[in-house]
């Protein structure tokens, strides 16, 4: 027989198939549905794709097939429990303190809050956490006014918006506030110096006009 047209490997969502006497064709087909992997035998899934999960046989193990996970889920270990949810989505924390396998939208502005969909772990960009008394509330508000990234902490701006740079306290660090630029800039890194001006407009050069524009 001609084995130069047989198939080693297959790609990824394809598997070897085999015909109903048992003897491997050469050819690959595609895997079960809602299957990922089936490298050695098109009939038989070796991982479900994710959002589903797999139902095996009793027997062997071996995956009969692969079913949805319940809305919102990115995995599962059936159609009722799932274990992680989908971007911006939580699971849902029973009053017993135990999750219901159920998943719900984060909170407002709220970017993931895998294990608690009322308690975030990352806010959506421009956002960040409010703490009340020092203590992180884990919900999401804006940055303040001039600040581009706050996501620690909503009060305390780590990256200034353009036309302003972070301030820093007398002990060199930051202070988590934005001052604007010098007249006439566009970005600056501290008050003296002067990386970008507005069109029209360049750098000064003599002592007295050093980092303007």
């Amino acid at each position: 027989d001609d084995k130069s047209s047989e198939c080693k490997t297959c790609q990824g969502g394809y598997g070897q198939f085999f015909n109903e006497n048992g003897e491997f064709t050469g050819k690959c087909e595609p895997c079960p549905d809602n299957c990922e992997s089936c490298p050695n035998d098109s009939a038989i899934c070796k991982f479900c794709q994710s959002g589903t999960y797999a139902v095996t046989d009793h027997d062997d193990g071996l995956i009969i097939e692969c079913l949805p996970c319940p809305g919102n889920c990115y995995e599962c270990s059936s159609d009722l429990l799932c274990t992680k949810c989908n971007i911006s989505y939580g699971l849902i924390i029973g009053t017993d303190g135990i999750s219901t396998g159920l998943c719900h939208r984060c909170e407002e502005n709220c970017y993931e809050c895998f294990d608690n969909n009322e308690v975030c772990s990352n806010c959506f960009p421009n956002y960040g956490f409010l703490f009340v008394d020092g203590v992180n509330t884990h919900q999401c508000v804006h940055c303040e006014e001039n600040c581009d990234q706050c996501e620690k902490n909503a009060s305390f701006c780590e990256s200034c918006n353009k036309n302003y740079f972070p301030s820093y306290d007398e002990h060199g660090q930051q202070n988590g506030k934005c001052v604007k630029c010098s007249e006439y800039c566009y970005e600056c890194e501290n008050a003296f110096s002067r990386r970008i001006c507005y069109p029209g407009y360049g750098h000064g050069n003599l002592d007295e006009n050093v980092g303007q524009c």
